[in-house]
């Protein structure tokens, strides 16, 4: 399915690359002759050109480094971390705990309470890795919400302006808000009429609510 989808973006590229070209050749051959020298500058400069374009949106699919994604999970990621610690420490001086709460030199009921305090800094290490691992698949299926809307507003002749803002706005709703209200929060920004975003964007807003 995936490969799939991937051939009919490129062949969508394509072809709105050559439609690209010969409208732009057109319009340079009907008005060449009424152009001043001022316009033409102006033109050159103002146009967009198809290749950029097409780099900017293979850029914007682009995700962030791993070590970005683990700073996208905030507070969880230290909370994960100190368990994880404080398990591995747990494992490692379990006999001296044992030893320190009977007070006497190892017997059986030594070495059963050592396997215990050994088994609890094993779970607590173990939990401190789901929370990281938690937070982290959140922080990968907002990136691929984010990389599918592109694609989806791509795929409907949306121009590299707005598409632009879109993924701008994709960004900061993870960066202000935090991963687990970004999507929502960031739903609901690109459904605001009040940032002027072409209708395109607002009915795919609308239609993923519903």
């Amino acid at each position: 399915m995936n490969a799939e989808l991937e051939q009919q973006l490129r062949e969508l590229d394509e072809r709105r690359h050559r439609e690209t070209v010969e409208l732009r050749e057109r319009l340079d051959r009907l008005s060449e002759a009424t152009r001043s020298p001022r316009y033409e500058s102006y033109g050159r400069d103002s146009r967009i050109n198809p290749e950029r374009a097409h780099a900017s949106y293979e850029a914007m699919l682009e995700e962030p480094s791993i070590n970005k994604k683990l700073r996208y999970l905030g507070p969880q990621a230290l909370v994960g971390i100190v368990y994880i610690a404080m398990g591995l420490f747990i494992v490692v001086a379990r006999d001296n705990f044992a030893f320190a709460v009977l007070r006497a030199d190892f017997s059986g009921s030594a070495n059963a309470l050592s396997v215990m305090v050994g088994m609890s800094g094993i779970s607590l290490a173990l939990a401190g890795i789901w929370l990281i691992w938690r937070g982290y698949t959140r922080v990968l299926d907002y990136f691929e919400f984010s990389r599918q809307t592109l694609r989806d507003l791509y795929v409907r002749d949306l121009p590299i302006e707005p598409l632009a803002r879109v993924n701008t706005i994709l960004r900061q709703s993870i960066e202000r808000v935090g991963i687990r209200h970004a999507r929502r929060a960031a739903i609901d920004r690109l459904r605001s009429p009040e940032l002027g975003l072409p209708e395109t964007v607002l009915y795919y807003f609308h239609e993923l609510e519903h």
